[in-house]
């Protein structure tokens, strides 16, 4: 769309596979034209001021500094093309999609919990929801914080590097983590599946 996604092609961004994919794309384009341009423009500086500042034309230094606006009006505009990407896309692609909700029609839900090396399943039990969980409440004896005051948290299941889900039916999987971003996909058993 912006640019015909020129440099998101060349670069080999994957295909759009979300609602929101194509704003991600826009956004990724702008970026990179405007990296793009950035890169280009202070190299162009950075040779300039190597053959107008270099020793043989300029054997005593000057301790003045720079005596024009240039560089002040031109940060201005790094800084509003900045302001434009953050305000323009970033916080509509965010808002857009940080506020996800688990869908009323799959009652069944998981959450992932994520350490260095290992994950910890938390699975709603038979009343489909999930007890309250408190970072305060981590420790060696409850990963995930678990509060065991809480009456939804009486029924959840808890597994270490091991997820169970009900055959032939949606799940919704919310991935937490406690130290670094991770990422998850399917694995096939020995039989394929």
């Amino acid at each position: 769309m912006i640019l015909a996604n020129i440099l998101n092609n060349w670069l080999g961004t994957p295909e759009i596979a979300s609602e929101h994919g194509q704003m991600v794309g826009n956004m990724l384009e702008l970026v990179h034209w405007f990296m793009l341009v950035l890169f280009v423009g202070w190299s162009i500086f950075f040779c300039y001021c190597l053959i107008r500042f270099n020793r043989k034309a300029n054997p005593k230094a000057s301790y003045e500094g720079v005596t024009g606006h240039a560089s002040s009006h031109i940060e201005a505009g790094v800084i509003i093309v900045e302001i434009i990407l953050l305000f323009g896309f970033a916080f509509p692609l965010w808002g857009r999609g940080s506020p996800i909700r688990r869908p009323a029609r799959i009652p069944c839900a998981s959450a992932w919990w994520v350490n260095n090396f290992s994950w910890t399943m938390h699975t709603c039990g038979a009343d489909e929801t999930f007890g309250r969980t408190d970072v305060g409440l981590i420790g060696a004896d409850n990963a995930i914080g678990l509060d065991p005051d809480d009456p939804s948290s009486k029924d959840d299941i808890i597994l270490k590097n091991n997820l169970t889900i009900p055959v032939d039916r949606y799940v919704w999987l919310e991935v937490t983590s406690k130290d670094v971003i991770h990422n998850f996909c399917h694995a096939p058993d020995a039989d394929g599946a």
